[in-house]
Parts: C-alpha cells; sequence; structure tokens
C-alpha cells in the first residue's frame, strides 16, 4: 500500500467514524425527545385528572403509574 493508499484509508476511516457518530447522536436526541414528550403528556394528563377532582390512588390505578409518580 502507498502512502497515499493508507492518508486516503485513513481518512475515509475518519469520516465513517464521524457519521457513526452523528448517526447514533442523532437517535438518541430523537429517543430522548420523545421520552421527555411522553412524561410530558402524562403529566398533563396527571393534571387534568387532579383538576377534575381523581384522588391519587384512582390516577395511579387509571395510568398505571405509581403514588410517586403522581403525587410527588
Amino acid at each position: 500500500m502507498t502512502i497515499y493508499q493508507v492518508k486516503l484509508k485513513e481518512k475515509r476511516d475518519r469520516e465513517n467514524q464521524l457519521e457513526f457518530a452523528e448517526e447514533t447522536g442523532i437517535k438518541k436526541g430523537i429517543e430522548k425527545g420523545i421520552e421527555k414528550g411522553k412524561n410530558a403528556m402524562c403529566n398533563e394528563i396527571i393534571n387534568r385528572m387532579k383538576s377534575k377532582g381523581y384522588s391519587y390512588n384512582d390516577i395511579a390505578d387509571i395510568t398505571g403509574l405509581s403514588i410517586p409518580e403522581v403525587h410527588p
């Protein structure tokens, strides 16, 4: 392998590593955003149920959450 070929391979390897890292970062960011959105929606539902007079036990039972999650 010539020096040129070695350098070219190193360059391509770096580019592939960066591409993989970027894709991984984007995927993790999307997953984190989805989780954050789910939590926000869940909190909104809990707040609406509280405002309608549901007990913490009922909210926990309906949502499948624990009492500490419903009433921190």
